[in-house]
């Protein structure tokens, strides 16, 4: 049977959200610049190929409007560890257009 029931696909985006708020961190202490928001209810869509998540960021604000952003990550799992799967994280495209959302 195949193992990829419903709670272990929301286990496996559970675990990329948290590399990825923890990547953004590290990517936020290196800059000095915290503009991306990363919550529990960060959308992130998985490819049916699982090798790319769509993520949305809630960027800076402009009043009470906030700009969300788009980006491709690629997700690399690291298997020579034994100890478990590592996913690494980099961004690979950036949607160039930006919209304007109110919260």
């Amino acid at each position: 049977m195949h193992s990829d029931s419903a709670e272990e696909r929301s286990k496996k985006l559970e675990k990329i959200r948290k590399e990825l708020r923890k990547h953004l961190d590290d990517c936020e202490q290196m800059t000095g610049k915290s503009q991306y928001l990363i919550t529990q209810e960060t959308p992130v869509i998985l490819t049916p190929s699982e090798e790319k998540a769509l993520v949305r960021h809630v960027d800076a604000s402009h009043g009470d409007r906030y700009i969300v952003d788009v980006t491709f990550v690629k997700l690399r799992r690291n298997k020579h560890r034994g100890a478990g799967t590592r996913i690494e994280l980099s961004v690979i495209r950036r949607r160039k257009r930006r919209q304007y959302v109110r919260l």
